[in-house]
């Protein structure tokens, strides 16, 4: 869409580059993105104030930045999810910020209840003088992913 005259003026010239580099499951992402805006996360530590001397911090994470959002884009391998997340923002489209300007806590608490996340707080909570922290954060469309996607799709795309 980059060469029609409705949108070459929003059109960069590293869009066609980029949009060589998406999967089919990362423009799944991507139109779950335009729809819903943000994408909530969460990374468990395992917290114990001998497990990283060498850092000086005393924790491990366990999972970084676990999310639900490729099932809820119907992703065919969901569980990539977040590597997908992390070559969207490699390639500027979508960034990682903190939880503060998300105000629904029931994004937060549906990834905190899921399966995968009680076992992982059931496997650390079971050793002696360790606990579990739980670090919100969010994706969000960049500026630049907003341009890119307002050039690369057209209104009424069959979502998947």
């Amino acid at each position: 869409q980059a060469m029609d005259a409705n949108t070459i003026r929003a059109a960069h010239p590293a869009f066609v580059a980029i949009l060589g580099q998406l999967s089919p499951d990362e423009a799944r992402l991507l139109r779950h993105l335009v729809a819903h805006n943000d994408t909530p996360t969460i990374t468990v530590r395992d917290l114990h104030p001998a497990l990283d001397p060498v850092r000086g911090q005393p924790w491990v994470g366990k999972l970084r930045n676990f999310t639900l959002v490729g099932e809820d884009a119907g992703c065919v391998a969901p569980s990539l999810a977040t590597a997908y997340l992390d070559n969207l923002a490699r390639l500027g489209i979508v960034e990682y910020r903190s939880p503060e300007q998300i105000a629904d806590e029931q994004l937060y608490l549906r990834l905190e209840g899921s399966p995968d996340v009680a076992r992982l707080r059931a496997g650390i909570e079971t050793s002696a003088g360790h606990s579990v922290q739980i670090v919100r954060g969010f994706y969000s469309l960049t500026t630049f992913g907003r341009l890119l996607l307002a050039a690369a799709v057209r209104p009424g795309d069959a979502p998947y």
